[in-house]
């Protein structure tokens, strides 16, 4: 017998082309220690508030400044109101000015962050650190009884079960956030003060809605709040030569936006730059209505829909 064919062994070895290739590593400062309660260093000038330090917020449409006030340890303090959704997200900001922003290395930040900055809104957009109150579901294992033929058995099942989170709340609970300035060191943090806001506050915690299109230029149109049923949110929009697409925001803050998901059930809040609604139809003015409810055991539950009004050129 013979045996045939051909037995190969390939090495291969090669360079990259410096003039086509970035051969350099990008450089990474690695921070080890984010606050140091004893201080160190000094801040630079330009990092220094000549009035105080301001918090501005999704409970304000980020657009209402708060004076942060000065407490007992050094530190600064303000007192944020959980809203409707569960979360908020917050900056702050030098001397209330929009173009020296305090913000952290990364988006919806947890407590006990470091402090960058002061930055141009450019940098800081989209950093800002996150309350958050909602209930955190995971991946879990758990005993459930059987069913059919294997009735009275204990089986394990896959499921999705809700855990306790540090900062676990329900709308209207009240949070003080401490800004923390130890020479060079700055840190953010929050606790929960256990206080619950008073009716006064309730247009707070409710929050406005509104509309961000391609008919708008994705500005923010308000919606008006019904008289009449609860939860039940309108606006009228004049689409132009496209498709209509949109989304609902809450206080004029994208990670509290509501977009079309699976079996046409509506998503969020959180954000999303893929999912949006589409009007249809060219040249026309449409009311579009949102509702949101919430049952007895706080069950959220959300439509979007729209009619045609008139057409634009009626």
């Amino acid at each position: 017998r013979g045996l045939g064919g051909t037995m190969v062994n390939l090495v291969v070895w090669s360079t990259a082309d410096g003039t086509k290739v970035q051969m350099d590593r990008p450089s990474k400062v690695w921070n080890n220690v984010s606050y140091w309660p004893g201080g160190g260093g000094m801040l630079e000038p330009g990092s220094r508030p000549a009035q105080g330090y301001f918090i501005v917020g999704s409970w304000g449409e980020w657009e209402q400044v708060e004076e942060m006030q000065r407490a007992g340890d050094g530190s600064f303090v303000s007192t944020v109101t959980l809203g409707m959704n569960g979360f908020e997200t917050f900056q702050i900001w030098l001397d209330g000015e929009g173009d020296r922003i305090l913000h952290p290395a990364t988006p919806t930040a947890p407590c006990h962050t470091a402090v960058l900055g002061p930055s141009e809104p450019h940098i800081a957009g989209g950093l800002s650190w996150m309350i958050d109150g909602r209930t955190t579901l995971h991946h879990a294992v758990v005993d459930k009884p059987a069913e059919g033929a294997d009735a009275g058995a204990i089986v394990k099942v896959p499921e999705r079960v809700p855990v306790p989170t540090r900062d676990r709340g329900f709308p209207g609970e009240q949070y003080e956030v401490k800004l923390l300035v130890a020479g060079k060191y700055r840190a953010v943090s929050w606790r929960k003060l256990g206080s619950i806001a008073d009716a006064s506050l309730a247009a707070l915690i409710r929050g406005k809605y509104y509309v961000a299109g391609s008919f708008n230029n994705y500005d923010f149109q308000e919606m008006t709040a019904s008289q009449t049923e609860e939860g039940l949110y309108t606006a009228e929009v004049e689409q132009g030569l496209d498709n209509g697409e949109f989304q609902i925001v809450r206080n004029k803050d994208w990670e509290q936006a509501f977009f079309p998901g699976d079996a046409g059930l509506v998503e969020g809040p959180h954000v999303s730059t893929e999912s949006v609604f589409r009007l249809g139809g060219l040249n026309n003015a449409f009311i579009i209505e949102f509702h949101r409810t919430f049952d007895q055991e706080g069950s959220d539950t959300k439509k979007v829909s729209w009619r045609r009004r008139r057409s634009s050129t009626q």
